[in-house]
């Protein structure tokens, strides 16, 4: 147990790169290495967001499990900061960043 809660795990968004972790396994990836986020189903570990290079291939994955949110809307914020990097400054505040993307669902619903 105590080893469990001293290994990092979620998804870490920062101006600078993405991290993931859980079941052991740390990554960092560049914001300019991400081509895609989404949700895939892992036929033994269940759901998990993955963060796609152009190639298709898989840069990092995080069960949904270790991020405490739902894996679409989390996709959906991975796929906002990396399309607009003149906002991911914002992300070095969570709580700025967080109502920047809402304020972008929101109008998302207006059009």
């Amino acid at each position: 147990m105590r080893q469990e809660t001293e290994e990092p795990s979620g998804l870490h968004l920062t101006p600078q790169r993405i991290i993931t972790a859980g079941e052991g396994t740390l990554r960092h990836v560049r914001w300019r290495d991400v081509a895609h986020a989404t949700v895939a189903v892992h036929r033994l570990l269940g759901p998990h967001l993955v963060l796609l290079g152009a190639d298709e291939r898989k840069l990092a994955a995080v069960s949904v499990r270790y991020l405490g949110s739902d894996p679409m809307v989390t996709a959906a914020l991975v796929r906002y900061f990396r399309d607009h990097p003149e906002e991911r400054e914002l992300l070095a505040d969570r709580e700025r960043a967080i109502a920047q993307f809402h304020r972008h669902l929101e109008r998302l619903e207006g059009e």
